[in-house]
C-alpha cells in the first residue's frame, strides 16, 4: 500500500502542533541548545544554520529515494498529548503500523510509547529499542527512522 498523505497542523484542546518547516529553526535552536537534552537522542546542539538545513530536508516529507514518508511537527511542551494527537491522526489517515525508537534509559518516552499501545521489541538500532504498535499486516508502516 502506498500512502499519499501529507502532514497537517494538529490541534487538541490545549495544543497546536505545527508542521515542521525551516522557519522553526530559530525557536528549535534555542529550545534544543541544552546539551543534556541530547542524552537520549544523541548528537549535540546544532547551530541555527545546521538546524535550518536539516529542517529544510525534513520539510520535503520523504526520504531521498521516496520509500519513506517523514512526518514531523513542532511543539515545545506537552509531549504525551502531542504524541497521542499525531498517533490518532495517523490512524484516521489509514496508517496501520507505527514505530518508535526509545533509548533504554529514557523512561518517559517508553511510558509514552506504552500509553499508545506500543510494545518494546528486542531489536536495537543505534542503541535504542524499537517499539511497535501491533498490527494485522506488514504495510502502511509509519515511523521509519529518517536519516538526516
Amino acid at each position: 500500500m502506498t500512502l499519499s498523505l501529507a502532514p497537517v497542523p494538529l490541534n487538541t484542546a490545549r495544543l497546536r502542533l505545527e508542521v515542521l518547516s525551516a522557519s522553526h529553526a530559530a525557536k528549535a535552536t534555542a529550545a534544543f541548545a541544552d546539551a543534556r537534552l541530547h542524552e537520549f537522542i544523541g548528537g549535540a546542539p546544532l547551530s541555527h544554520r545546521a538546524t535550518a538545513e536539516r529542517y529544510a530536508r525534513l520539510e520535503a516529507g520523504r526520504s531521498e529515494n521516496g520509500a519513506q514518508l517523514w512526518f514531523n511537527w513542532m511543539l515545545f511542551e506537552a509531549g504525551t498529548e502531542a504524541t497521542r494527537a499525531v498517533a490518532t491522526w495517523l490512524r484516521h489517515a489509514g496508517v496501520v503500523g507505527m514505530r518508535a525508537y526509545v533509548h533504554p534509559r529514557n523512561l518517559a518516552s517508553a511510558a509514552v510509547a506504552r500509553s499508545l499501545g506500543m510494545a518494546r521489541t528486542a531489536t536495537i538500532v543505534d542503541g535504542e529499542f524499537l517499539w511497535l504498535v501491533p498490527r494485522a499486516d506488514a504495510q502502511g508502516d509509519a515511523g521509519s527512522r529518517p536519516s538526516a
